[in-house]
This record gives C-alpha cells, sequence and structure tokens, in this order.
C-alpha cells in the first residue's frame, strides 16, 4: 500500500471490503481476454510473439482498430472513481482497464471515435498510429511496471464516455476548489533575454518505455 499508493486506491475498486487485489483470474476469464486482446491485433501471430519474449510478457497493441482508449493520470484517474456510484464502479468490472505506473497513467479503451472532442489537456486521446503496452492476462511482467486493473471480459464491451467524461470533469473541478490560494508579491519584470523553449518531462511514447 506504501508503495504504490495510487495503484492500490484504484485496485480497491474491484476488491472485497477495499482490500486491493489483482483482477479475478479463471481459466475462462484469461482465455477470454486473450481472445479480445488478439482481435485488437492486426498480426495476432506477433503478439504472441511478443508475449513469449522474455523477461516482460508484454506485447505492443494497436489502437484505432477496434477501439480507441483514453490516457487519464493515475490521480486524476483515482479522484475521478470517487465521483462514480456504486452501479457505475460495478460496471468498470467487466472494462479493460491498464495502468502503467512508470508514466502514471491509466489507459481505458473506448468505442472508436467517442472520445474524439474530449477538450481536456489532462486526458490523451489514442487512436490510430498510437500503441499500447498490453502485460499477458495469465503472467505478469518482469521489469515493467504495465499491469492490469481490470481483465477484458471477453463481451466487447468498454467504457462509457460520457459517463468518464463527467466522472473527470467533476473530480477536476473539486481539485480546483480544494486548491488554496497563494497570494504572492508581485515582481519587477527584468528582461534576462530570449527563453528556451520548456520541455515537458515524460514518456517518449505514450504508454510504451
Amino acid at each position: 500500500m506504501a508503495r504504490y499508493p495510487v495503484r492500490e486506491r484504484l485496485a480497491h475498486w474491484f476488491s472485497q471490503g477495499g482490500h486491493p487485489r489483482r483482477p479475478a483470474l479463471t481459466p475462462e476469464r484469461a482465455d477470454a481476454a486473450e481472445r479480445w486482446i488478439s482481435a485488437s491485433h492486426p498480426r495476432p501471430e506477433r503478439l504472441a510473439a511478443e508475449w513469449q519474449r522474455p523477461p516482460r510478457n508484454t506485447a505492443l497493441v494497436p489502437a484505432g482498430c477496434g477501439w480507441d482508449a483514453v490516457a487519464v493520470p493515475c490521480t486524476l484517474a483515482a479522484a475521478a472513481v470517487d465521483e462514480l456510484t456504486a452501479e457505475q464502479r460495478a460496471d468498470l468490472e467487466g472494462v479493460p482497464l491498464l495502468c502503467d505506473l512508470d508514466c502514471q497513467l491509466v489507459y481505458i479503451p473506448v468505442a472508436l471515435g467517442s472520445a474524439d472532442r474530449w477538450g481536456d489537456p489532462a486526458v490523451t486521446v489514442l487512436s490510430r498510429d498510437d500503441w499500447l503496452v498490453m502485460p499477458h492476462p495469465r503472467h505478469p511482467p518482469a521489469g515493467h511496471r504495465a499491469l492490469w486493473l481490470s481483465l477484458p471480459d471477453g463481451s466487447g464491451r468498454l467504457a462509457d464516455v460520457r459517463v468518464l467524461r463527467l466522472a473527470v470533469a467533476q473530480a477536476r473541478a473539486r481539485q480546483r476548489a480544494a486548491r488554496p490560494l497563494v497570494h504572492t508579491a508581485p515582481r519587477a519584470y527584468v528582461p534576462r533575454g530570449p527563453v528556451p523553449p520548456q520541455r515537458t518531462a515524460g514518456c517518449g511514447e505514450l504508454g510504451y518505455r
């Protein structure tokens, strides 16, 4: 709990009594998850080969084929879940949910084109030419902190963008309202020559390192 507090907060949605656990893994659920991921890949044989390549047990799967995905910062995703009803949280049980602890992002597959106009700078929409790192459903990856929060159940059901958008917007509003106002004295402007462009640190390719 102390090592991955955000991951644990996310994982408790699917646990009994709030105690974190890995997604339920029965042979049927694992087979269903593998079929769903394979159907998302244009070359299933390449997917199988990547999964068998030690030691990571991960593979790159393209977005924009059967689904798009939204990438939400872990802290914002955890706050957004607090805005969901108990029924809405239960609905996420069969929806694929990925977490990359290196990038601190949660990836949520959604219907193609449904998130095109999301409009929140904190949320990135992944579609054609974007890829997701997907761990093998049965074998946790070694040396990589990509993990499943919820395995695909094989039904093809995806997250409801309208519900997600509202929950994220409400979470952002609460965060802004709770942020304390800091008053600082104005500073005199002193020209110092051209300012170099700022670069944001992060993953070179979203969802993959």
